[in-house]
């Protein structure tokens, strides 16, 4: 897959290989991308990977269970997921094939091809009428090796809900512990 677009009158193309490089991660692993559907492969089943996450459920019945019932680790691992890994408009209280997908590679230490799914996610943006833009934080990382020179831009503050601090951790149930 290839991403062709034009920024600023210069056209760029790059890969899932040249993205990896660009932001310095492996473009090996599984490139499975669908937020709906579980893939269709023998030795990955949805009940044992639902069991990981929610050991003391019942993971029969679908995907969608509510991400209060997670673990605090857990819990953590999948806002990072829906917030900065695969970023998605909307809200994240339901835990997405696709999450679930990703957090399982993140906890066995299965290899993920990030860089495609960071592009898959990036065409996926671009068909949504109110989507927001994926990748924000990366986009100049991403163009500048084009040669692309990012002017005049004004400075914005972070927006609290992306700062994890000591209130955010709490408010998801962590506890300090000495």
């Amino acid at each position: 897959m290839e991403i062709k677009t034009k920024v600023n009158k210069t056209v760029i193309k790059f890969d899932d290989k040249l993205l990896g490089n660009i932001l310095g991660v492996p473009a090996t692993g599984s490139k499975f991308f669908e937020t709906k559907k579980w893939p269709e492969v023998p030795d990955l089943v949805l009940e044992d990977c639902l069991r990981v996450f929610y050991p003391n459920e019942n993971v029969f019945g679908g995907i969608a269970k509510p991400t209060n019932l997670l673990g605090i680790e857990h819990r953590l691992l999948h806002h990072i997921t829906a917030t900065h890994i695969l970023p998605t408009s909307g809200g994240h209280e339901k835990m997405s094939c696709q999450d679930l997908y990703i957090m399982w590679h993140v906890v066995t230490g299965k290899p993920l091809n990030l860089p495609h799914l960071i592009m898959k996610n990036m065409l996926r943006a671009t068909s949504k009428v109110d989507g927001a833009l994926p990748y924000g934080m990366v986009i100049t990382k991403i163009i500048s090796p084009f040669g692309i020179v990012v002017g005049n831009e004004v400075a914005s503050r972070i927006d609290v809900g992306d700062i994890y601090n000591a209130s955010s951790l709490k408010r998801m149930g962590w506890k300090r512990v000495f």
